[in-house]
């Protein structure tokens, strides 16, 4: 369950992470590839979600992107970073699974 607890908390910062991503990228085809991995987070956080429900284990609040992100803050990188970003993320995610 710690380890579902981690990734579960990992897919709400994703979640806010891309989709603040999703609201400043310019570029098409990174576009794209960022709105796949919000989907991806999107989809994992559901799944986990899930088998959490199903255990009658506590769902974490983890982060939202209702109260944790600000869209009005200035974009600090250019979209190819978001690129480098997802790179660094989905090796660290892979460890998680």
């Amino acid at each position: 369950m710690g380890k579902l607890w981690t990734t579960y908390n990992g897919n709400t910062l994703g979640v806010c992470v891309l989709s603040y991503f999703m609201d400043n990228v310019q570029d098409k085809e990174i576009k794209k590839v960022v709105e796949l991995a919000l989907d991806l987070s999107k989809s994992y956080k559901r799944d986990i979600e899930k088998i959490f429900n199903k255990e009658s284990f506590p769902v974490p609040i983890g982060f939202t992107v209702d109260e944790d992100v600000n869209f009005e803050a200035p974009r600090l990188f250019d979209d190819e970073f978001y690129l480098y970003y997802l790179q660094y993320t989905v090796k660290a995610g892979l460890s998680l699974y």
